[in-house]
């Protein structure tokens, strides 16, 4: 399975505390799994969802002056593929 490519990129600043994170389809899946951390790659999960049907999801309202990663991946009957690329 494709591993799905995440927006916005690394280093990215924004100005809003909800945040849409969106990624590129992957033909064969059926639902996607994503992660927010904050902090670091290995911080505290503030955010994520299973099972997400779309390749779009908005986070909660984020703390400012925080720095948050994130990465997704596909998912379809015979599993999930690779995380994509922390961003």
């Amino acid at each position: 399975m494709a591993r799905a490519k995440a927006e916005p990129p690394d280093g990215t600043t924004l100005n809003v505390r909800r945040v849409w994170l969106d990624w590129a389809d992957v033909s064969c899946a059926t639902h996607h799994e994503v992660v927010v951390r904050q902090g670091a790659l290995d911080g505290r999960r503030v955010g994520g969802r299973w099972n997400l049907k779309e390749s779009l999801y908005r986070t909660r309202a984020l703390r400012r002056n925080r720095s948050y990663f994130w990465r997704v991946r596909a998912c379809n009957a015979s599993g999930c593929g690779d995380w994509s690329p922390w961003a």
